[in-house]
């Protein structure tokens, strides 16, 4: 009988232990799931969390006054080792990992690369956006300023919005205008002008590292084979255009997430809330994307009820969302007190964003509440499939 009882028994943790762990995200009963490489995953975090950290401190530094290269480049440095550190350690050991699709996504890459480096637009000295922020850039890295005085003459005179009471007053987010400012710093001109094609090439594999959340690593090589061929992409890496900077924060933050929600890490989690966050500070139209964000949030709340450990990966998503709101609240702030005038200009647009942000935030929170009080909500809404379409 008690023989019996021992054969029924269920196995010990090292038993457990020794059975091979898949990825809850993409992994299949066949077999075993292809996931990308720790040395990949580690370097693309490090590289996402030093664009975010560069641009929100140097920000920073500037609306104080103590704006200064080298402590951006040094923290940001510091952070962005700690990130890939903390990246690598979160998400431990992958088995059965890709180095083929991930050699071929740095190889790809780093040829787009070159060849956005090496061709540089015309468009760099006519076009609008590009100017202004190569002109802007160039000035915080000389002047430490984000707004300084000039000399009033024949091109200082208010005419084209350029100059207020003897200032340069830039109209527009200064993110993207902080990254050429460090580059600038590193190498003069040449290396203000690659940094729109260093931007390009890692959004490219941030693209890659989303996809490969979704589909196999090698089948992700389709995702950066299409947007290495779109010529916006080109464009814009050859030029300097802020939506290189949301590109890589908001897609390589919401990579890390869903690595933190396949691996239930809050800390990595809270870390890619901070991330996509940082975007508002590149462009207006990024608190769209945040709003997106917030209403995968709610979705993903009610979803953890299929979820092995319901509670744990709440806390997951909930790291995320307060991270996100909190991010993004900061970033608002900062953006009004150094675009104040642009902002004003903007007029009802920019309003509107807020308004759908704070909407989202309140939506989140009532989905929150009212899933507490139908604890079977998450399982009704998965088998009602018609009310995600479209």
């Amino acid at each position: 009988m008690l023989k019996a009882e021992e054969d029924a028994a269920p196995p010990d943790n090292e038993s457990r232990i020794a059975e091979p762990q898949h990825d809850p995200v993409v992994s299949d009963c066949a077999r075993p799931a292809r996931l990308l490489p720790t040395w990949f995953v580690t370097g693309l975090a490090a590289a996402v969390v030093w664009c975010a950290t560069a641009g929100v401190l140097g920000i920073f530094l500037l609306i104080t006054g103590w704006y200064a290269a080298s402590v951006v480049g040094g923290v940001a440095s510091i952070a962005s080792v700690a990130g890939g550190v903390a990246t690598r350690r979160g998400l431990g050991e992958r088995a059965h990992v890709d180095h083929v699709a991930a050699l071929a996504a740095v190889g790809l890459a780093t040829v787009f690369f070159v060849g956005a480096a090496a061709f540089h637009s015309e468009h760099l000295l006519i076009d609008r956006d590009p100017a202004g922020y190569i002109t802007t850039g160039r000035s915080i890295a000389r002047t430490h300023e984000l707004k300084p005085k000039i000399q009033r003459g024949a091109f200082t005179g208010g005419a084209f919005g350029t100059a207020t009471y003897g200032r340069y007053d830039p109209n527009f987010f200064p993110m993207l205008p902080v990254l050429l400012a460090m580059g600038w710093s590193v190498g003069g001109d040449t290396g203000l002008l690659l940094v729109p094609a260093a931007l390009g090439a890692l959004g490219v594999c941030a693209c890659f590292a989303l996809a490969s959340r979704v589909v196999s690593p090698r089948a992700a090589l389709l995702a950066l084979a299409v947007l290495i061929l779109a010529p916006l992409q080109l464009w814009f890496a050859r030029d300097a255009y802020s939506e290189l900077v949301v590109q890589v924060v908001v897609l390589g933050g919401l990579w890390l997430y869903l690595e933190a929600r396949a691996r239930a890490r809050c800390g990595i989690a809270l870390l890619s809330g901070f991330v996509v966050a940082s975007s508002a500070l590149a462009r207006i139209d990024a608190l769209g994307i945040v709003t997106g964000a917030l209403v995968v949030v709610a979705v993903q709340w009610v979803g953890c009820d299929s979820d092995a450990t319901p509670v744990r990966a709440r806390r997951v998503v909930c790291s995320f969302g307060c991270s996100l709101v909190g991010g993004t609240l900061i970033a608002l702030g900062m953006c009004y007190i150094v675009a104040s005038n642009y902002i004003h200009s903007l007029g009802a647009e920019y309003v509107e964003l807020v308004v759908a942000f704070g909407a989202a935030v309140i939506g989140v929170v009532a989905v929150v509440g009212i899933h507490r009080t139908h604890p079977g909500l998450g399982r009704w809404l998965a088998g009602k499939k018609y009310l995600f379409v479209g």
